[in-house]
């Protein structure tokens, strides 16, 4: 029996949809993928990494608990190793927001591909504004926590509405799925905002416009969210 997954992994999970072929893309040890085909809600995956050592031990864990013909564990970077027609839904987690937007620019997207779960640890808003740029709309959305630490996954489509208002760039929307964590979120969103916007006037440079422009989403996050 696997070993239950982590907060921040579960919701991952949550987004999947069932009966989905899953591709995940810098699967470390395969967690997730091995969890979903143990719980029975996909069929097949397959899991990539850069790094051949958690292949070899996603390999060792797929044949200790039978799924090593339901899992294919490839070598490779970004969507490189995963054919045009092979997957339904592409898993992208634990990477920095730039490193998601620029695997998504880049490779090439498989065909069959209908919805992305992403989970940016850096860059959030950067990756939603490429997001958006590039035609795809978040459908739905997780906040995990981990200790001190809050995550959040989204489910993306290339055929959902697409959003560019720089507040939702940043913070997202509170839905029922993320309201009990949301205010938590906001509030770290904020304390790292301030001290991003405190750092560049103690600069000397002063920060100029993008200080202004820190000062201005976090007075709308104040009286627009948190109000």
């Amino acid at each position: 029996m696997l070993e239950s997954l982590s907060p921040r992994l579960a919701a991952v999970a949550d987004l999947v949809p069932f009966g989905s072929v899953v591709a995940d893309i810098g699967t470390d040890h395969a967690y997730l993928p091995l969890s979903l085909l143990q719980k029975g809600h996909i069929p097949y995956a397959i899991a990539t990494d850069m790094r051949e050592g958690p292949l070899q031990n996603a390999a060792k864990s797929a044949n200790t608990y039978g799924f090593a013909d339901k899992i294919s564990l490839r070598l490779g970077n970004g969507l490189d190793p995963v054919g045009v027609d092979e997957a339904s839904c592409i898993v992208m987690a634990g990477m920095g927001g730039e490193t998601i937007a620029s695997i998504l620019e880049n490779g090439t997207v498989p065909n069959d591909a209908r919805v992305f779960i992403l989970q940016p640890m850096t860059k959030f808003e950067v990756l939603r504004r490429f997001l958006a740029q590039n035609g795809f709309g978040i459908t739905s959305w997780r906040l995990a926590r981990e200790g001190r630490h809050i995550y959040e996954c989204w489910a993306v489509s290339r055929h959902a509405p697409v959003e560019t208002d720089e507040l939702y760039l940043h913070v997202g929307r509170k839905t029922p799925e993320t309201e009990s964590l949301y205010t938590f979120y906001i509030r770290d969103r904020l304390f790292k905002l301030r001290k991003k916007r405190n750092g560049l006037a103690r600069s000397a440079a002063g920060g100029g416009e993008l200080k202004i422009k820190l000062s201005s989403l976090i007075e709308r996050i104040e009286k627009e969210v948190l109000a």
